[in-house]
């Protein structure tokens, strides 16, 4: 089967944590990176009257724009300094996709091998997570149904 999209690969990543006293206990730091695939807009004719997002959706996710990427990140994850996290978007990668630059993180026909190690590099240094091991799983979006 063909991958069609590597923006849905999330990729995880686990960092062991330096060694402790017994005495002191801590949780092992994680770094946890999920992608987002962009949406295309609609447009069509809206009516005047203008709707507001509930105050819980306004502040579902935190915008970082680094280096020309956008990475989006949970609120209630960032209370914890031993959580790295980040959700990438299609924005600032070195990968071409019908004449766009996009953050391409999955192997696919479509892209060289190079271009994905590249784009990596700039994401995990975008999130300060350089020398940290990647670990990655493979997931598309698919139309294919699976009956079990």
């Amino acid at each position: 089967m063909r991958s069609t999209s590597a923006m849905s690969t999330p990729i995880p990543m686990i960092k062991t944590p330096p060694a402790l006293p017994d005495s002191v206990r801590q949780p092992t730091p994680i770094i946890l990176v999920g992608l987002v695939a962009s949406t295309k807009t609609v447009t069509a004719k809206r009516s005047s009257r203008k709707s507001r997002a509930p105050a819980s959706a306004r502040t579902a996710w935190t915008e970082r724009n680094v280096r020309g990427m956008l990475i989006l990140q949970v609120p209630a994850l960032l209370k914890f300094p031993w959580l790295i996290h980040g959700f990438s978007t299609k924005p600032g990668g070195v990968s071409d996709q019908g004449g766009e630059k996009v953050l391409n993180l999955g192997y696919t026909d479509w892209d060289t091998k190079e271009n994905v190690l590249e784009n990596r590099r700039r994401f995990q240094s975008a999130l300060d997570a350089s020398d940290l091991k990647l670990i990655s799983l493979k997931q598309i979006h698919s139309d294919v149904i699976h009956l079990f």
